[in-house]
């Protein structure tokens, strides 16, 4: 056989390949069209040989040939491969169960893999609906136009009675192994026949004890779904419940965590309403602290949960102001000695009322010295530098860029050419240096906002 290049262009496959029958080379074509990988046996009579052809495309239009003399292998050996290699693809379905971010990559990935037995052209999981529609979530194979010109339903119609509707109604296997003959298929066997469908199978799929969809196969061979292929298609559709088991549960879980965030908000929120009551010129004082430090935290990209306990103690800073005469707090001229200690006091009062509440990160400490300076000269404690949290000083510099941005009892807001003076002339002396310099790069999206 003289392969040049002169000797191909222009002629036919038939004409090419002298000892290939049509329908092998029908195969070549298809598999360069579709980009579905193929595999076969047959045997070259001038050779002698019996070969196990693979046939892949590495792009559309072309494709590639590996021959494997399989002259002498028994029946029972090939066999053995094809229950080993069964076997390589159900633990990597199982792997996906945990692997997979959420169900949407793990419906696809599990596809693909069934894809790669031979014999199967495409595979689809579909979930039923409540207006009794079997809705696709996920394919892989060439069939993809098909699955979409197609309805399939689980109700009593006559669309209902496919393999896909009797699996998910009846809650057993459906395996139809020749579609030309099978009477309940008659909706889907013309369109499905011109894609070259020559037999179905379809599997239950189950979420706890109900079932919720089901996975359908589809193959190019009549005969094919033998008893060790169902075998298969049982397990992967039962990993596929274990899997979809494990993205419902956790999205159960990521609801009752939202819904207790929000409930922890409102009760945030709450509090500080009752702060503002009692000390009215600072209105949503809690709420635009917040705001700020979890603008400044995280561009400091501080983790996920040092942020949520950033967020309890900008809220629940100014809790302990509840015990403090509002005569004080809203007093119009400068504090004595003796009603700065009041005030100072609030730390503390503040600290007293949470510190028994079970927050992931210790918001009860960042609360206790957010009024602490990098030189000590702060309260309660003293503490300097790096004895102070890091949330705590981020506290810090948000509480006083509120409080000097809002209006007083005694004096207006004042203009932000002054704070940003007051951060940098302090900054390293009362206000940590980092946190300053990505406050005033944060400020402006602070203000705007």
């Amino acid at each position: 056989m003289n392969l040049t290049r002169k000797n191909i262009i222009g002629r036919s496959g038939k004409e090419i390949f002298l000892d290939f029958d049509e329908d092998i080379i029908r195969k070549f074509g298809f598999v360069a069209l579709n980009g579905k990988r193929s595999s076969f046996k047959f045997y070259l009579p001038n050779l002698k040989k019996h070969f196990q052809v693979n046939v892949f495309s590495p792009e559309k239009y072309y494709f590639g040939i590996l021959l494997n003399d399989i002259t002498g292998i028994t029946e029972q050996e090939i066999k053995l491969n094809e229950l080993l290699n069964f076997q390589l693809i159900i633990r990597k379905i199982n792997s996906l169960i945990n692997s997979c971010k959420n169900d949407k990559e793990f419906y696809k990935k599990v596809c693909n893999e069934i894809i790669r037995i031979n014999g199967i052209i495409f595979a689809w999981i579909g979930l039923k609906s409540k207006d009794y529609k079997v809705k696709p979530v996920s394919f892989s194979g060439i069939l993809s136009d098909y699955l979409k010109s197609i309805e399939v339903r689980w109700d009593n119609s006559e669309l209902g009675f496919g393999p896909t509707g009797k699996a998910i109604k009846e809650n057993r296997n459906i395996i139809i192994n020749n579609i030309s003959i099978d009477k309940d298929f008659y909706p889907w066997k013309e369109k499905a026949t011109s894609f070259g469908v020559k037999s179905i199978a379809s599997f239950p799929i189950h979420y706890e004890e109900e079932i919720i969809g089901a996975l359908t196969i589809h193959s190019d061979k009549e005969n094919f779904f033998n008893e060790d292929i169902v075998n298969v298609l049982i397990e992967i559709s039962n990993d596929i419940g274990i899997g979809i088991r494990k993205f419902l549960d956790k999205e159960k879980i990521m609801d009752k965590t939202e819904e207790l965030e929000n409930t922890i908000d409102n009760m945030l929120s709450s509090f500080s309403k009752i702060i503002a009551l009692k000390e009215p010129y600072t209105g949503n004082h809690s709420l635009r602290v917040s705001k700020l430090a979890l603008l400044i935290g995280k561009e400091m990209k501080i983790s996920d949960e040092r942020l949520q306990a950033l967020k309890y103690a900008s809220f629940l800073h100014d809790l302990g102001k509840i015990f403090i005469p509002s005569e004080i707090l809203n007093k119009y001229g400068r504090l004595t000695s003796y009603e700065f200690n009041l005030v100072k006091e609030h730390v503390i009062k503040s600290y007293e009322i949470i510190k028994d509440i079970k927050f992931p990160y210790p918001t009860h400490e960042i609360i206790l010295q957010h009024h602490e300076r990098i030189d000590g000269s702060g309260y309660p404690s003293g503490l300097k530098g790096n004895e102070i949290l890091l949330e705590a000083k981020i506290l810090a510099v948000s509480d006083v860029v509120d409080a000097m941005t809002s209006n007083r009892p005694y004096r207006p807001p004042i203009e932000i050419d002054k704070v940003i003076e007051e951060l940098v002339s302090n900054k390293g002396i009362l206000y940590d240096e980092e946190v300053v310099d990505i406050t005033l790069k944060v400020l402006d999206k602070f203000i705007k906002n």
